[in-house]
């Protein structure tokens, strides 16, 4: 997975990225904001440890979130529930790595972290306005909301 490296602004919420399914709108809030301190942490150049208790939270909290929504969308009878599974899982495999980058210092600097905030932005606005909004219709028609 690979992005352009530059500076990105921070996320901002706003209804087009609601899936219409408000727990997991609330997650994806969640994430904004831990992407969001991510920036921050990289834009205030913070101190390793810092950039590492926040990428740690972020990379925990995206597993749950993942797990809980592939939990629901197999026992809702989702048709698409492989192929979101398996977009998770590419994004976890490079989640991971750059997890393992980072906290090895293989690859601690600035230049690592633009790359982390811009691959992780692009993934989820893109994850979220097409295969989110997709299973929130599936949803949806099953009364869940």
């Amino acid at each position: 997975m690979t992005a352009a490296v530059k500076m990105r602004q921070k996320l901002a919420w706003d209804e087009s990225f609601s899936v219409g399914v408000s727990r997991f709108d609330d997650q994806h809030k969640v994430l904004f904001e831990y992407l969001n301190e991510l920036y921050d942490a990289m834009r205030d150049k913070s101190e390793k440890e810092v950039v590492g208790k926040v990428l740690n939270k972020l990379t925990d909290y995206t597993l749950n979130h993942f797990l809980e929504e592939e939990v629901e969308l197999s026992k809702s009878g989702y048709p698409g529930y492989l192929k979101h599974k398996e977009a998770h899982d590419k994004l976890v495999a490079a989640v991971r790595e750059y997890h393992v980058r980072f906290h090895v210092g293989r690859e601690t600097g600035r230049k690592m972290l633009i790359e982390i905030i811009a691959v992780l932005t692009d993934w989820l606005m893109e994850h979220i306005r097409i295969a989110d909004k997709d299973y929130g219709m599936f949803l949806n028609s099953k009364g869940i909301r």
